[in-house]
């Protein structure tokens, strides 16, 4: 959906991203999906719902920490709420 406008900008992004972290001595590899990786430093997560719900904000906020020095954009798309406004959240 956003692919074309965002290659045609020139802007670097990728759908899905792969992570090494560890925790309680476990080495890990995280792949995270259904987002887009913006320039190597934005986590942009968009949800279609009436309301953004705290899952998907700590939902965001977990795999901001497992990419570590990544910021965050949560944004509600919903038609419905154009008339109103969008929510957006910025981590």
């Amino acid at each position: 959906m956003f692919g074309p406008r965002i290659n045609w900008r020139t802007i670097n992004f990728s759908p899905e991203a792969v992570f090494d972290f560890s925790n309680k001595n476990l080495n890990l590899i995280a792949v995270l999906r259904d987002n887009l990786f913006v320039e190597d430093c934005i986590i942009l997560e968009l949800k279609a719902g009436q309301e953004i719900i705290p899952y998907f904000k700590a939902k965001l906020i977990s795999q901001m920490k497992i990419a570590k020095e990544l910021k965050g954009i949560l944004g509600n798309v919903n038609p419905k709420n154009y008339n109103v406004g969008n929510e957006i959240s910025i981590f």
